[in-house]
């Protein structure tokens, strides 16, 4: 088994811009070819990251109606995909049945002012829609 990918953001906030280009390169590669990796050495605290695994862990805990009312809308990047509802491999050209796995996706909390591009503002920096699961919207958002 070949060693999972692993970024060290601690080396790329302490390069030159030389090293900071091979690094985006590298991470470019990883992307492409496995689209997985670790990060390492970005600076959040142990108590936010721990809090964003709590709160993941109670929202997936709920019957599948709970998280559906949070269900990503046709074409929104954000909210609940349950099982079923990508095929990620067909991205690669590969005819494939639907994946089993299920996500919560989460945009932005903020426009960045000046951003006037009605494809991002309608796409990148669409609403959130959050689930009642006590403490996910803002252990989500303080990870973020």
């Amino acid at each position: 088994m070949s060693e999972f990918p692993i970024l060290d953001l601690a080396e790329y906030f302490e390069a030159v811009a030389s090293k900071k280009a091979e690094l985006a390169t590298k991470v470019d590669l990883i992307c492409q070819e496995t689209g997985f990796l670790a990060v390492t050495g970005h600076g959040v605290p142990k108590a936010t990251i721990d809090a964003v695994w709590a709160a993941t862990r109670a929202f997936f805990a709920q019957a599948a109606a709970e998280k559906q009312t949070v269900a990503a809308l046709d074409g929104a990047p954000y909210g609940y995909l349950g099982p079923g509802t990508e095929a990620l491999a067909k991205s690669r050209g590969q005819d494939t049945p639907f994946d089993l796995k299920e996500s919560f996706n989460g945009g932005p909390a903020n426009t960045p002012s000046g951003m006037t591009d009605s494809v991002a503002l309608a796409f990148c920096y669409a609403p959130t829609p959050w689930p009642a699961t006590p403490g996910f919207q803002k252990a989500w958002q303080d990870y973020y």
